[in-house]
């Protein structure tokens, strides 16, 4: 027990009992920062922000020591991984955690680690990032073998072997890149959550964001949305974006960002206990 440690460092030399005294305040700053954070959420969060996005942004995430606290408590290692609907706010949600729990994450940052792993131009692999070479026309039930390995297969191959050298060294958050299905099959522990939202919900804040029009809008977030979907089941077997596939469902018009991250830490130190 970290707390009756603390304790008896402080009997024999008094650093322990100030320690305690500092890990026992923070731990109570943590908790009223929650409060006010639920507070906020709840009176503040703007119209045009339907997943609590500002409200969380400027919300201050908590004592550091307590998530180092709770980190040690951890005896297992557990990996959390993020699948989201484009525009559901899933990548925002992933560094909300991500900094919660004193984690390190990972999005953008898996294509420039696998350009440098693989010795290719950042360009190539975003231009098949979370995508196969004709998505409109794949059949996951089809067992065809490839004739050769495309570049497709080579960014998939490079990203999951990132993903799966990066776990070896922490717990680490992971966005999309079959993240999920890496790590399982590596044998790591993996909370797999997904975030989805309303079509209208997705166009309205992608406008908001990236200044498009709604015709365009609707066509990019349709777009990534089929090619997100088949990616995922060409690699996986599994059907994208439906509860069966992930530990964790959520739908940021029927959960606020607050009760997404409450839940998920809960779920998170639970699966590190077991």
């Amino acid at each position: 027990d970290q707390r009756a440690a603390l304790a008896a460092g402080g009997l024999r030399g008094g650093s322990g009992s100030s320690a305690l005294s500092r890990f026992r305040k923070e731990e109570s700053n943590s908790k009223r920062a929650d409060a006010a954070f639920l507070i906020a959420r709840r009176c503040n969060a703007p119209a045009v922000d339907p997943i609590g996005e500002i409200a969380f942004a400027n919300f201050s995430s908590g004592s550091s020591a307590l998530s180092r606290f709770r980190k040690e408590e951890a005896m297992e290692k557990v990996m959390i991984t993020i699948g989201r609907q484009f525009g559901s706010g899933g990548h925002k949600i992933g560094e909300y955690l991500a900094n919660r729990l004193g984690m390190s994450y990972y999005d953008d940052e898996l294509i420039l680690l696998a350009a440098q792993r693989g010795d290719l131009q950042v360009e190539h692999i975003q231009a098949m990032d979370e995508m196969i070479q004709n998505p409109f026309s794949y059949d996951r039930h089809s067992h065809e073998p490839e004739v050769e390995e495309t570049l497709e297969e080579t960014v998939f191959e490079l990203q999951q072997e990132v993903i799966r050298q990066l776990a070896e060294k922490e717990s680490a958050l992971f966005v999309g890149r079959c993240a999920d299905e890496a790590l399982r099959k590596a044998g790591h522990r993996v909370l797999s959550v997904f975030i989805a939202a309303p079509l209208s919900q997705r166009i309205a804040r992608t406008c908001r964001l990236q200044g498009l029009s709604e015709e365009e809008c609707r066509a990019l977030t349709e777009r990534k949305d089929k090619n997100r979907k088949a990616y995922y089941e060409k690699h996986t077997g599994r059907t994208w974006g439906v509860p069966e596939s992930y530990d964790l469902y959520y739908d940021t018009s029927e959960n606020d960002i607050a009760y997404i991250i409450v839940d998920v830490v809960k779920k998170y130190h639970e699966l590190a206990k077991a």
